[in-house]
C-alpha cells in the first residue's frame, strides 16, 4: 500500500487508484484461496509435509521480484545505533503482542476445560501493551490512531467480523465435509475453488470505481445469507449446498477486501499507511484466529451436524452484527476520491 500510494503521488494521481488496488486484492485473495485446494492435493498426493516446501518456490519469487522491481530506500542520514534499530522496530510493542496473543489462544484451545489463569495472564499482557504502546515513539500497535480515528477503527472492525466468518468457512466447513460427509481432501479443497473466482471477478469492477459504502454493505449482507446457508447442511443434504455457501463467501471476500482496502487508503494519514495497511492486515489475523478457536471449541470432541450447525448460528450473530457496523458507520462515504 505504501509502495502503491508512492507512485500514485510520483504520478500525480488525485483519487486512489483503483485498478492497482484492486489488483492488489486479487492477487492476495487468488494466492490465500488457491492455497487451499493446492494444498489439499498435495496432502493427498504427498503428505502433509509438503504444504511447507511448496512456499520455498514462492519465496525465491518474491525475493527476486522485490529485488528486480522495489526501488531501494533512499541512504540513512546517519548510521543508526542498535537500541535506536529496535525502538523504530518497536521490539519490546512486538513482543508483548506476541505473548499476549499466546496467552489468549492457550486458554482458548484448552476450553471446554476453563485455565483461567492463562486468561488472566492474558489481560495483564494486553493492559501492559497497550501502556507500552501509548509511550513508543514508533509503535507497533498505534493504539493513538485507533483511538483517534473513528473511521478507520470501524474498518479494522469490518475486515475482522468478516474474516472471522469467512475463515470459519474456510477451515471449519471444510473439516466437516472431511469429517462428517468422507470427503478427501483434495476433494474438500477443490470445493473452494468457486469462492476464489467469485472474490476476483467482484473486486475489479468494486476497485476501478472506489466504492466504498455500496460493497461494505454488500459484504455484510452476503455474509448473513452465507451464514444461513450453513443450518441446511447435514449428513443427507445435498454436497453441491457446500459449493452455494461459498460462491456467497467469494462475494464476502470480494466485496470486503475491495471496500475496506479503498476506504482506508483514505482513511488512514498518508505518513502513516504503511503502519495502517500492517494493522488491517493484523485484524484480519485476529478474525482468522478467532475462527480456528471457534471450530476448535465446538469440533473439540467429533465432527458433527449439530457442531456445524452451532456454527451457523455463531456465524448469524456475528453477520448481523457487522451490517449493524456497516449500516450505521455515517462515515462511509459512497466513494473515495481522494
Amino acid at each position: 500500500m505504501l509502495l502503491i500510494h508512492r507512485r500514485a503521488q510520483g504520478a500525480g494521481l488525485d483519487k486512489p487508484p483503483g485498478g492497482v488496488l484492486g489488483g492488489l486484492q486479487i492477487a492476495g485473495i487468488a494466492t490465500a484461496s488457491l492455497g487451499l485446494p493446492i494444498d489439499g492435493a498435495l496432502v493427498g498426493v504427498l503428505g502433509w509435509r509438503s504444504v511447507f516446501f511448496a512456499n520455498v518456490p514462492v519465496a525465491l519469487i518474491a525475493l527476486v521480484a522485490t529485488l528486480t522491481w522495489v526501488s531501494p530506500d533512499g541512504p540513512l542520514g546517519r548510521p543508526l545505533r542498535l537500541r535506536e534499530t529496535a525502538s523504530r522496530l518497536d521490539l519490546g510493542g512486538i513482543a508483548g503482542f506476541a505473548l499476549a496473543m499466546i496467552a489468549l489462544l492457550l486458554f482458548l484451545f484448552g476450553l471446554p476445560t476453563a485455565n483461567w489463569y492463562l486468561l488472566g495472564i492474558s489481560v495483564v499482557l494486553w493492559v501492559a501493551l497497550v501502556l507500552w504502546e501509548l509511550r513508543a515513539q514508533t509503535p507497533f500497535l498505534d493504539v493513538r490512531m485507533l483511538v483517534s480515528n473513528r473511521a478507520l477503527a470501524g474498518t479494522y472492525l469490518r475486515f475482522g467480523l468478516a474474516t472471522l466468518c469467512l475463515y470459519v468457512v474456510l477451515y471449519g466447513i471444510t473439516q466437516w465435509v472431511e469429517g462428517a460427509r468422507g470427503v478427501g481432501e483434495t476433494e474438500a479443497g477443490l470445493l473452494l475453488l468457486p469462492m476464489t473466482v467469485v472474490s476476483g471477478l467482484v473486486i475489479s469492477p468494486v476497485s476501478r470505481r472506489n466504492l466504498v459504502r455500496s460493497p461494505v454493505v454488500a459484504a455484510a449482507i452476503a455474509c448473513l445469507l452465507g451464514s444461513a446457508g450453513v443450518l441446511v447442511l447435514g449428513a443427507s443434504a445435498w454436497i453441491g449446498w457446500v459449493v452455494v455457501i461459498t460462491l456467497l463467501f467469494g462475494l464476502v471476500m470480494g466485496f470486503s477486501a475491495a471496500g475496506n482496502q479503498t476506504a482506508l487508503y483514505s482513511q488512514a494519514p498518508p505518513e502513516q499507511l504503511g503502519t495502517a495497511s500492517g494493522l488491517l492486515r493484523a485484524f484480519g489475523y485476529i478474525g482468522s484466529i478467532a475462527s480456528s478457536a471457534i471450530t476448535g471449541i465446538v469440533f473439540h470432541s467429533s465432527v458433527s451436524d449439530s457442531g456445524v450447525h452451532l456454527i451457523a448460528w455463531i456465524m448469524i450473530g456475528v453477520s448481523l452484527a457487522l451490517i449493524l457496523i456497516s449500516v450505521l458507520d455515517g462515515t462511509l462515504p459512497r466513494r473515495t476520491v481522494s
